[in-house]
């Protein structure tokens, strides 16, 4: 009797945050097509479960907790080595740029650990890596871990039918065919809470009394972003805060434009709409604007740009849209 042939196991560990991973599903893609018969696994925080559970190109996702990483929890850390020691993982992809995802790898018996040098301690713990590049588009910093030229970088969410059907049903119930989707958040990720990349208050006012204008609107956000909107809702306005992310995802869909400042809703909406306006801060749009044909970018900030924080995560002291003027702008 012949002994089964063992699949080789291919994972990916990012943990955080929705648009980080969202822009990894170019490389998962590219590495599927490369491995069709290994099973490949996504290890990440179970918050961001839902951004790959329909995944074609994914098998499995292992959710754990970032705490382990972040928070100096040494219990957590040991518990995390050993979950990924008992996956028995042949390869994996290390696209967290903190060295302390390279160093889980290596301390798990990983043999085979590619990934993005950053810092010194990376290059100890990566034994297949490419330097991360300041000035290069995140997704293009991940594949450079593949060998070969990659045309495809759209970003991928496998939208379902129900998801679709929710927001046909919400545009019935809510008399209205035409809609933007408005965003305003950025900044309240792990070990980030300040929103510094969300417009001040009198600019987004400007931008929704502009909008409601042509459209009707809908605010898309987390359950803890409703109450923040709901000061601008009226008969033109619907706030769809908390929804899940299919259904977040569904309404971007229809949406005949997206306007969102630089957070995981404009990687969301390029999933599955091509018309963005996309409004940045102080990130950089060379390193984390979808590529859609139909993006409008709005950056007014690009003289106070330093790597700092979007490279290192430290807050810049700036202060950041303060000369925009949605008057001058084709919205």
């Amino acid at each position: 009797m012949e002994r089964a042939i063992k699949r080789k196991r291919i994972a990916f560990l990012r943990f955080a945050a929705l648009g980080d991973i969202l822009q990894t599903t170019p490389l998962i893609r590219e590495v599927r097509k490369k491995n069709p018969n290994a099973e490949i696994i996504y290890i990440t925080d179970k918050f961001f479960f839902d951004v790959l559970k329909d995944n074609i190109y994914v098998d499995r996702i292992l959710t754990l907790e970032s705490k382990a990483l972040f928070n100096k929890n040494i219990i957590a850390f040991i518990k995390t080595v050993f979950i990924l020691r008992r996956e028995r993982i042949d390869e994996i992809y290390v696209l967290g740029i903190h060295y302390i995802y390279a160093f889980l790898a290596f301390i798990s018996g990983i043999k085979v650990r590619c990934g993005l040098k950053r810092d010194f301690l990376s290059l100890v713990f990566l034994n297949k890596f490419f330097l991360y590049k300041h000035d290069m588009h995140q997704i293009d910093n991940f594949l450079q871990l593949v060998p070969h030229k990659v045309q495809d970088k759209s970003l991928y969410f496998n939208l379902q039918e129900k998801d679709k059907l929710f927001a046909r049903e919400l545009m019935k119930e809510n008399s209205f065919k035409d809609y933007v989707v408005v965003v305003n958040s950025g900044g309240k990720n792990i070990k980030e809470s300040g929103g510094i990349r969300m417009l001040p208050k009198d600019k987004f006012k400007q931008l929704i009394s502009l909008l409601k204008k042509k459209y009707k609107i809908v605010f898309l956000g987390s359950k803890s972003e409703k109450e923040y909107y709901e000061e601008f809702v009226d008969k033109n306005i619907t706030n769809c805060c908390g929804l899940d992310l299919g259904q977040s995802i569904g309404i971007m869909y229809y949406a005949k434009r997206i306007f969102t400042t630089d957070n995981g809703c404009l990687h969301m909406a390029a999933t599955v709409n091509e018309n963005i306006t996309a409004i940045f801060g102080p990130t950089s749009p060379q390193r984390s604007a979808p590529f859609v044909k139909g993006l409008k970018l709005i950056w007014e900030d690009e003289e106070k740009y330093t790597i700092d924080y979007q490279s290192y995560g430290k807050n810049p002291q700036d202060k950041y849209f303060t000369t925009i003027d949605f008057r001058k702008y084709d919205l």
